[in-house]
Parts: structure tokens; C-alpha cells; sequence
């Protein structure tokens, strides 16, 4: 929970001096399950967009709580990241 009101409040304290930029640029993996009912599965294309260091993983059973529902093959695919 705390690590979602940092993030909530985080967006209060932009820099107004610039335009922030869109554009992730260190590596980034995005996990999406398939079945997810919350989310457009073309939202993990379009984020995808903004990380040109990008790769996206598909599970295909999973939903919007796929680290709950699939944890092996999140933590496979997050080792495999790292490693």
C-alpha cells in the first residue's frame, strides 16, 4: 500500500521547468496475461512503444493478477530478465 500512495504522490512533485519525457529507455519487461478482463490487451503493445529497450511477455493464462494466479512463470520470466 505504501508503495502505491509514494507513486500517487510522486506525480504532485514534477519538475514544471520541463516537459517530462514519454520515453522509457533502460531495459523494461512488461508481463501481460492474455485473459486479463481490467485491461486492453492493446495496452501492452502501446506501452510497449514507449520503451525502445522493451520486450513484452505474454502468459497465457493469465489475468490482471497474474503474479497471484501464474507466479512460476512471472518469476521465470523475471529471473530470465535479470540473469
Amino acid at each position: 500500500v505504501t508503495g502505491m500512495l509514494n507513486w500517487y504522490r510522486s506525480l504532485l512533485r514534477r519538475d514544471p521547468g520541463g516537459v517530462p519525457s514519454m520515453t522509457v529507455e533502460p531495459e523494461t519487461l512488461i508481463i501481460w496475461g492474455t485473459q486479463d478482463k481490467l485491461l486492453r490487451a492493446a495496452m501492452a503493445e502501446d506501452s510497449l512503444e514507449f520503451c525502445p529497450n522493451g520486450r513484452l511477455e505474454r502468459v497465457e493464462d493469465g489475468t490482471h493478477w497474474l503474479h497471484h494466479e501464474c507466479p512460476a512463470r512471472v518469476n521465470a520470466l523475471v529471473t530470465d530478465f535479470f540473469g
